[in-house]
């Protein structure tokens, strides 16, 4: 089958006709990269045009997939606003429909689209308006994709805020301000919060199931840590203790397998961090079905 004939095909099934219209708004990127293959091809071979290259490539199929999301996204809606429902409720609140608007600020992995989307409008007027589709699509703070708030605050767990801004501006053309960082992050962790104590738990039920079958001549360890460490705060003079724990599993020859963390900023007494830490330690001795392992507690005398 030549090239004709299979592009022939191609156009005579429905999913390339559907997608037609996507496909014109790639041809010029495609393009682009077609020219960036034969200059390439046609340059002498040395350490600099191969990243010269690779970065202008890398480019060009993040562009390719910002317009695929781009129109992906804007075609789960219809177009025609009469299409939409006129009223819907949503948590006990009836919204009618009011029309499409554009949010321009929406980060992908890729980089940041413009949305369209449709507007409801509370009818009592006593509820803020809502946009369904940015509900449906998970978006956070109503400007980052699931996917692209998940790796924003993953960067942030290890690197400094400018550093994460950097990263988001170099390798996905995503310019977020220190508010929008900060809003995402808030966005995502709230979002993680009734699921973080089940996933640790697991974590360390995980590592107790390795222990017991390991080889050594210890009994298997389950260690609590805690610990403090004094913080600046804004606006107050001198520092404020935070709490920090830990809860790890080792084996019988001593190598620790896995640990969990948290850790709360400065608070009276630190009733938040001991009462998460006991329900850590409850959840994973009820849940644990085998021996009991050695526990072990290690601070300072806190």
């Amino acid at each position: 089958m030549d090239h004709a004939t299979g592009a022939a095909a191609l156009l005579a099934t429905h999913f390339a006709t559907s997608l037609f219209p996507l496909t014109v708004r790639l041809i010029p990127v495609i393009t682009q990269i077609g020219r960036l293959i034969v200059r390439s091809r046609g340059a002498d071979v040395t350490p600099q045009t191969c990243h010269q290259f690779e970065t202008q490539l890398q480019a060009q199929l993040r562009e390719l997939g910002r317009i695929i999301v781009e129109w992906t996204f804007n075609h789960l809606e219809p177009h025609d606003r009469r299409d939409m429902p006129s009223q819907i409720c949503f948590q006990g609140v009836w919204y009618r429909r009011r029309f499409k608007s554009p949010n321009r600020t929406v980060a992908t992995l890729f980089g940041t689209i413009t949305l369209w989307r449709m507007l409801y409008q509370p009818l009592h007027g006593v509820e803020r308006s809502i946009v369904p589709l940015e509900i449906r699509l998970g978006l956070e703070a109503g400007v980052a994709t699931p996917a692209r708030a998940e790796r924003a605050a993953q960067a942030a767990l290890g690197s400094t805020r400018a550093a994460v801004l950097a990263g988001l501006k170099r390798d996905q053309g995503v310019g977020f301000s220190a508010a929008t960082l900060r809003t995402v992050i808030a966005a995502v962790a709230q979002g993680m919060g009734p699921h973080r104590q089940d996933a640790q738990v697991a974590h360390v039920l995980k590592g107790l199931e390795q222990a017991f079958p390991s080889r050594g001549g210890r009994k298997p360890v389950l260690a609590v840590g805690r610990d403090g460490l004094m913080s600046p705060i804004r606006d107050r003079k001198g520092y404020r203790e935070g709490a920090t724990a830990t809860l790890s599993v080792s084996d019988r020859r001593g190598r620790r397998l896995g640990t969990v963390s948290l850790g709360r900023m400065p608070e009276p007494g630190q009733e938040t961090p001991s009462r998460q830490l006991t329900a850590w330690l409850e959840a994973v001795l009820t849940q644990w079905p085998g021996p009991l392992p050695r526990l072990a507690s290690i601070t300072d005398g806190g």
